[in-house]
């Protein structure tokens, strides 16, 4: 089981996308989508990550912002 997240970043507005890869995580995505009085600290994910999927921070403004990203985190080449 797998999903792509795509953000638009709030900053920049370059799209950026996360694909979550097995159920345990995207059961943890979806409750948190779903009930955002969640915690977005019990995402099973890395600080970046768990950013990305709050926020939708991109690559860049991410590491500017906080001065660390994630690989995970991939641009979306647009017309593909």
């Amino acid at each position: 089981m797998e999903a792509d997240i795509i953000n638009s970043c709030p900053l920049c507005q370059k799209k950026s996308h996360l694909l979550i890869k097995g159920k345990e995580h995207l059961d943890a995505v979806e409750h948190y989508l779903k009930h955002r009085h969640a915690f977005v600290q019990d995402l099973p994910f890395d600080a970046p990550v768990r950013e990305f999927i709050k926020s939708g921070f991109c690559h860049d403004c991410m590491d500017m912002i906080f001065g660390k990203t994630s690989d995970e985190i991939k641009y979306v080449q647009e017309g593909k």
